[in-house]
């Protein structure tokens, strides 16, 4: 239920209701689909509500990923690893996330129920304001 079109490749990348994304070469007319991983019980049928490049990675391979009901991940495409961000005990990084943002130190902006997460990456901290 997103979209993000990397501006070099042109490649689109699209969020999915089935766990994952779908990425779209137009170069090449060919899909390929990056699933979640099954492991924690997570589920590769879980609504993806956001993708996000890290504006910060120079190479273009790390992405944010919202899954609602799971939380975030940090999800490197060319080796199609997923890392989970567990949620904090405060609710921040909660299941139920609508959207991201990033700005240009790296910080991101978690648009979650309730309120909203600011998360860096490079401490793991994270603040919840509702």
């Amino acid at each position: 239920k997103d979209f993000y079109k990397d501006p070099v490749t042109n490649i689109l990348w699209i969020a999915t209701e089935y766990g994952g994304v779908e990425k779209y070469d137009p170069n090449a007319s060919k899909f390929r689909r990056g699933l979640l991983p099954i492991e924690r019980g997570f589920s590769q049928f879980s609504f993806v509500s956001c993708v996000l490049r890290d504006r910060l990675d120079p190479t273009g391979q790390r992405y944010w990923m919202a899954v609602w009901g799971i939380g975030l991940f940090e999800w490197n495409r060319h080796t199609n690893v997923f890392r989970f961000i567990p949620a904090r005990p405060n609710n921040a990084l909660n299941g139920e996330i609508f959207d991201l943002a990033q700005d240009s130190d790296g910080t991101l902006y978690v648009a979650n129920a309730g309120g909203l997460t600011v998360y860096n990456p490079r401490t793991n901290e994270a603040h919840f304001f509702n």
